[in-house]
């Protein structure tokens, strides 16, 4: 008798102290942001607010217009959801500064993989930007360098994380000769002459992420493609029986790449 009654002492403090464990933190609140909290709750007016204590000690308040559901005294385990964390992006300039490789398929087979990079400056209002940018890109075995205007729109405006479109337009300037028409002979024993610098209009999409590491600095990552067309002049030359007769060419090319870009963004 004596041991069922100290088995009993030793028993009753375990189950009062577990009955009251159990019951703590045992109330959930609903944010209509997604947000899932659980906890205590110490105090709720309808129509005014919320007061409610985390499982981590913090007090907080929530007003009734951004409360979703408060559930009391649920025995279900509710994982808490931890929104992303709003920043305030504020009007004003903004630099974007990224390097990559372009692709495509080669004529004799495999892909080819050319590097290019972008340097953009400009506005940012709300979710839209505009700026300028200038950078290098290399098509075939021609470098170029591309003026344009960049135009984004973000689909989340104060999201630290943020999916972007962005519409790149403007002129390529050739810096070096295309030697896909360096002399050589034919059949017909004519030949092409080395061509001038070839030039003209550069454009691309790109479907991107943004991603806030500090207040006011992150990173973009990007997929799209890049559309060049060029208009280049060369000597073709031809032998009539008796002698080489040259012909002035006008070769328009347009060359479309598939590109992967990463860089720094700081506004």
């Amino acid at each position: 008798m004596k041991k069922i009654i100290q088995y009993l002492i030793i028993l009753l403090p375990m189950l009062i102290f577990g009955s009251l464990w159990a019951q703590k933190g045992t109330d959930i609140v609903k944010l209509r942001n997604g947000s899932v909290y659980r906890g205590t709750i110490i105090e709720m007016i309808p129509s005014q607010h919320l007061l409610f204590l985390t499982l981590d000690g913090r007090q907080m308040t929530f007003h009734s217009d951004v409360v979703k559901s408060a559930e009391v005294n649920v025995s279900a385990y509710a994982k808490v959801r931890v929104p992303r964390p709003l920043i305030e992006i504020k009007n004003g300039y903004f630099n974007s500064s990224d390097v990559g490789l372009t692709f495509c398929l080669e004529d004799y087979g495999g892909i080819s993989a050319r590097p290019t990079a972008n340097i953009v400056n400009g506005y940012q209002f709300g979710r839209y930007s505009v700026g300028a940018g200038i950078g290098f890109a290399t098509f075939r075995h021609q470098h170029y360098l591309p003026l344009f205007l960049d135009v984004r729109t973000y689909l989340r405006e104060k999201d630290a994380f943020s999916p972007y479109i962005a519409v790149q337009a403007g002129y390529a300037a050739g810096l070096t000769r295309n030697y896909d028409y360096s002399p050589y002979y034919l059949e017909n024993f004519a030949y092409y002459q080395e061509p001038k610098k070839t030039n003209g209009f550069i454009g691309g999409v790109q479907l991107g992420i943004r991603k806030y590491t500090g207040r006011h600095f992150g990173y973009n990552l990007s997929f799209g493609t890049r559309m060049l067309k060029t208009r280049g002049e060369y000597i073709r030359w031809y032998w009539n029986g008796n002698e080489n007769v040259p012909v002035e060419v006008t070769e328009v090319t347009r060359m479309i790449r598939s590109e992967v870009r990463v860089g720094i963004y700081f506004n």
